[in-house]
């Protein structure tokens, strides 16, 4: 057997592309390499792609690339006339998650418990919630009952991108407050006593009234006559927030008449 070397022809072009970076946030444009291809003297170079998008000179061999797609360089020796063409697929993933939270919130007395949920999370996001004590959560949702700046981070582990955004939780829970008189006592010289109550506030929009042990209204007066004993309550309700002032007094009754004998004489 006549074993026969035959030479590697250094003028015949070769196309070999490395296997390329992945583009998202933290590589937005890559550079394709094929310095590892052989190019004779007079070979003309040039990379061309139908989905892809260049952003510099496609007759290098390392051009620079902002779009996933295929790429394809060919090699052409103009002297030999012979060619070579290699295809890579660049892959890529710009997913950016949506952190979108209203600017404020309130708490008061008829919302004591806000939900912030966020939408359009898929699994590749990693979530973090930063409370005002600094403390932090990874849920999907957190349930606020205090006030102050709430922030939340956004990392999609695929797209490496991520986003942010803060809401501010107000606290709207201020009562309503008033001033009750203890009332005199009934007895058999005085038979109606008066409630009286001194309300704490300049609100329009706090309303109030007096009810009897039964839960009766008596009145929206701030001060009312009653002949009856018993503990009667006072309310007093701001409109803007729901919050509710309560509180209540206790009419007494005296009517024991003295022990009058006579004796004999």
């Amino acid at each position: 057997t006549t074993e026969v070397f035959v030479p590697k022809n250094e003028d015949v072009p070769e196309a070999i592309i490395d296997f390329p970076e992945r583009l998202n946030c933290s590589n937005p444009s890559i550079f394709l390499d094929a310095f590892d291809s052989n190019v004779p003297p007079d070979t003309d170079i040039l990379w061309s792609t139908s989905d892809g998008n260049f952003i510099n000179d496609t007759t290098i061999l390392d051009p620079e690339v902002d779009s996933a797609g295929v790429y394809r360089l060919i090699l052409v020796n103009r002297t030999t006339g012979c060619s070579d063409t290699a295809e890579v697929t660049v892959e890529g993933s710009f997913v950016r998650p949506v952190a979108d939270l209203q600017d404020t919130l309130v708490l008061n007395c008829q919302t004591e418990l806000i939900r912030l949920e966020l939408e359009s999370v898929d699994a590749q996001t990693e979530i973090l919630w930063t409370t005002p004590t600094g403390s932090v959560e990874d849920s999907i949702s957190l349930r606020i009952s205090e006030p102050g700046i709430y922030t939340v981070d956004l990392w999609h582990r695929e797209s490496e991108c991520g986003s942010a955004d803060t809401i501010q939780i107000l606290d709207d829970r201020a009562y309503p407050t008033a001033d009750l008189n203890v009332p005199e006592v009934l007895n058999c010289d005085r038979d109606t006593v008066e409630l009286s109550a001194a309300l704490q506030t300049s609100n329009p929009n706090v309303s109030f009234n007096w009810l009897d042990g039964q839960g009766n209204i008596l009145t929206n007066e701030e001060e009312w006559p009653v002949s009856q004993p018993g503990w009667y309550f006072f309310n007093a309700v701001n409109a803007d927030n729901a919050c509710v002032y309560r509180d209540s007094v206790r009419v007494r009754i005296d009517t024991l008449r003295p022990d009058v004998s006579v004796g004999d004489s």
